[in-house]
């Protein structure tokens, strides 16, 4: 994944770079640590999938947000919280109505990425 890492790198610029995956890709996603990464943006992490010690970005000071849909099938907010509660610089935003695939949500999730990103800045990197 390091080297998809350092790829994306020297494509983006001078922007930050976002770590994003969904489900699955959210776990994994989780799992990368690498200094040319800004932040995570996890869509629906079951957080499950890979043990908590795989979850490497859980306890980097970098910013990280998870968008857990409220009716999510898998990880719901109110087992994703306690999950997540000693993790570092982590924000849980709760995605009102949706289920696990998001369905009519996509508008808002994408909102929210923009927004997460648009946060961000260099300083933020390790």
């Amino acid at each position: 994944m390091s080297a998809a890492v350092a790829a994306m790198d020297g494509l983006v610029g001078d922007v930050p770079l976002v770590l994003a995956g969904w489900s699955f890709g959210a776990d994994v996603s989780l799992a990368v640590v690498d200094d040319a990464i800004t932040g995570w943006f996890a869509v629906a992490p079951p957080l499950r999938i890979l043990s908590a010690e795989q979850l490497l970005a859980a306890h980097d000071q970098r910013p990280k947000h998870l968008a857990v849909p409220e009716h999510d099938e898998f990880n719901p907010p109110e087992r994703c919280a306690p999950k997540v509660a000693d993790w570092h610089n982590t924000t849980v935003e709760v995605m009102a109505g949706a289920d696990h695939y998001l369905v009519g949500r996509t508008a808002k999730l994408t909102e929210s990425l923009v927004g997460f990103a648009a946060s961000l800045s260099w300083r933020n990197r390790a």
